[in-house]
């Protein structure tokens, strides 16, 4: 009984997908009253911005799509849609599969094209892919051999400093000007005293 009634839990999204499609073909926003789609979701269905941002996030990635002259296409994610519709996946499923086409790097994602059809329905042949061919063969290929570092170039010695100039004679030590004798010191010679002569 439980499987059942998750099984039809995953289908409901898959109808819910739909609502967003028509109301982008056959009405606009401003003539519901509202500015965008997210408003319009969560007024009439009384939901919270965030929930109604969600929903026409996997609704773009999950449901049907139109083009400009009302051609039908497949949705972005055709094989993940399809096993929702079926009850295959759930919510929490379509989110990590989301995250990991997020962080899946561009030059993977369409690295395999699908084969175009002729008018007579007979698919037509690849024509030679280079880089279909280059990522065969390295493939192919052994591990590749860690890289070495190559040998560091010994650094070029500076040039030798040019020996020190001899220190320049002063001016007076060019012209030394001419020296006086030195003088005789005096000496000090304590004077004697005299007796007073009388008359």
């Amino acid at each position: 009984m439980g499987a059942r009634v998750e099984h039809v839990r995953r289908r409901l999204p898959a109808l819910e997908h739909r609502l967003p499609a028509r109301l982008s073909t056959e009405a606009s926003p401003p003539a519901l009253g509202a500015k965008n789609l997210t408003t319009v979701l969560a007024t009439r269905l009384v939901l919270s911005t965030r929930e109604a941002t969600r929903r026409l996030r996997d609704a773009a990635d999950l449901g049907p799509r139109h083009t400009l002259t009302g051609d039908a296409l497949e949705p972005v994610l055709p094989v993940a849609a399809a096993a929702q519709a079926a009850g295959h996946l759930g919510t929490e499923h379509i989110t990590i599969l989301r995250q990991f086409f997020h962080t899946l790097p561009r030059r993977h994602r369409h690295q395999h094209p699908r084969p175009r059809r002729n008018p007579t329905g007979h698919p037509r042949h690849h024509r030679h892919d280079p880089r279909l061919a280059t990522h065969s063969r390295r493939q192919d290929r052994r591990a590749p051999r860690p890289r070495r570092r190559p040998a560091r170039r010994p650094r070029p010695r500076p040039p030798p400093l040019p020996a020190p100039r001899p220190p320049t004679r002063r001016r007076h030590e060019r012209h030394p000007r001419p020296t006086r004798p030195p003088r005789p010191r005096r000496t000090h010679q304590p004077r004697q005293h005299q007796p007073h002569q009388r008359r």
